[in-house]
């Protein structure tokens, strides 16, 4: 397969994360609740966090490199 220009890598790889926590919850849940689960529940919720802020950094990341290409466009 060809490797997706960088916008879209970006977005495929939040895409395939979001989807395998989806999927590890699903097996959490549709296999009962097991002794610990409050920490595993605190522990995804942390990781979740981090993700979040992540995909925040990425995106503001991804606008000032879009602005800068703007900027040079302009230029141009």
């Amino acid at each position: 397969m060809v490797d997706p220009p960088p916008p879209l890598a970006s977005l495929y790889s939040r895409l395939s994360r979001r989807l395998q926590r989806m999927t590890e919850r699903f097996h959490f849940v549709a296999g009962g609740a097991r002794t610990g689960g409050e920490e595993e529940n605190k522990k995804e919720r942390e990781e979740e966090e981090e993700e979040e802020e992540e995909e925040e950094e990425t995106r503001r990341k991804d606008a000032e490199d879009d602005a800068q290409h703007a900027r040079l466009f302009r230029r141009i």
